[in-house]
């Protein structure tokens, strides 16, 4: 099997896997960053919100050039504990499919860690990324080169309007992982 046709094969099955797709805005990408916006669609299933971080928004860091969320903005949304309440049921012990899982995965765990006494179950997370650099197939080190979801809407012909808006990214994901399972482009 080519390294394409693994990457096709991949994700047909993440899609009869009924999986919700997650996308997060953030703070920034150390330990210290909080998520300012989360969305996630499945099977009947639309949810997003900002997230009023505990603290400030810091307008001059790289993060805030990148997703443009401002304090005005997160003001009045609910803490991520209230969000959490929410999306925990969906994405428990579910298949969850985000564009990076790493770093996705990463920051929900932090923010889940500040809550107490919250759980997060993340094996049954898959990582969008890594298989659309599968489906290239550009060699890089030991593996293959990583795309930006907005390189490889691009290059898949996906319409990608606001990049960088959780609910936007979300739709544009959802949108790349069907058209790798078509395998067309």
């Amino acid at each position: 099997m080519t390294h394409r046709e693994s990457a096709i094969k991949w994700a047909k099955e993440v899609l009869a896997l009924n999986p919700v797709f997650l996308d997060v805005e953030t703070t920034g990408t150390d330990r210290e960053a909080e998520i300012l916006s989360v969305s996630i669609i499945g099977k009947n299933l639309r949810y997003s919100s900002y997230v009023k971080p505990k603290k400030c928004i810091d307008i001059t860091s790289k993060s805030f050039e990148v997703n443009g969320i401002t304090q005005e903005r997160v003001n009045n949304a609910p803490p991520f504990e209230e969000v959490w309440e929410v999306i925990y049921p969906r994405v428990a012990y579910g298949t969850v499919c985000t564009y990076n899982a790493e770093f996705d995965g990463r920051m929900i765990a932090q923010e889940v860690r500040r809550c107490k006494n919250k759980q997060v179950c993340f094996d049954y997370w898959k990582c969008a990324m890594k298989a659309y650099a599968e489906y290239v197939g550009e060699p890089k080190g030991n593996g293959y080169r990583n795309w930006k979801l907005t390189e490889a809407c691009e290059q898949m012909g996906i319409e990608y309007i606001d990049p960088h808006s959780s609910l936007a990214d979300t739709f544009a994901l959802v949108r790349l992982v069907k058209a790798m399972a078509e395998g067309d482009k």
